[in-house]
């Protein structure tokens, strides 16, 4: 069985940030990703989006909203 949770470090355990199902004594194995702050502007991952659907983006866009109309429908 397989869970994904996030946690907190305290300097000593790990402690989830909500319940999980696992009964308490029960032996488990910890892959830990640490995950970094994000420093990423809302234009940073506007660009990675549409590179990663491959639309070039005008470059006023987050200022002129009608280049949204119809998207998505």
């Amino acid at each position: 069985m397989t869970q994904t949770f996030e946690a907190i470090y305290d300097g000593i355990v790990f402690r989830p940030e909500k319940p999980v199902k696992i009964k308490p004594n029960t032996r488990v194995q910890i892959i830990v990703k640490v995950e970094e702050e994000s420093n990423k502007t809302v234009a940073d991952v506007a660009s990675h989006l549409f590179g990663v659907i491959d639309v070039e983006a005008p470059s006023d866009l987050s200022t002129n909203k009608k280049h949204l109309e119809g998207f998505g429908e």
